[in-house]
């Protein structure tokens, strides 16, 4: 008999590391290029930190517009590097802003970055280690 949990951890751990769901960046290759991936990273790479700071020059304005502006920017990052649990977090951050008060902000907002930055190092680390993001071939 098979066993179907563990056929989806198998898949889960193949597909998945720490925050990173293979599959996401795979969706990006073809059969012969893993550069979109690396052009990918160093987009978030670059641009994230600047949502991070804008998103704190918001709440400091207490102005939720411009919060909710930059989590739907930062959301957009992490699920382009498919971080989809992180991009979750932005989504439901930003659809509660406008009840929170400016710690709360702040907390959740430090979470986040914290957040990032292992995403960032996880990206990184399956770059250097040249782990393909091609998808495997079709039997």
């Amino acid at each position: 008999m098979i066993d179907v949990d563990k056929v989806h951890r198998i898949y889960y751990n193949q597909c998945m590391s720490n925050h990173i769901h293979k599959e996401v960046l795979q969706s990006y290759c073809d059969s012969e290029d893993d550069s979109l991936v690396y052009d990918l990273f160093s987009y978030f790479k670059g641009r994230v930190p600047d949502r991070f700071e804008a998103a704190k020059a918001a709440i400091n304005a207490q102005d939720n517009k411009a919060f909710k502006f930059q989590l739907h920017a930062l959301k957009n990052s992490f699920l382009n590097v498919g971080a989809l649990e992180v991009a979750q977090e932005c989504q439901s951050l930003e659809d509660r802003s406008a009840t929170l008060n400016q710690e709360a902000l702040f907390g959740e907002l430090t979470q986040l970055h914290e957040k990032f930055i292992a995403v960032e190092a996880e990206l990184g680390q399956m770059l250097r280690d040249k782990v393909s993001f091609k998808p495997d071939p079709i039997p």
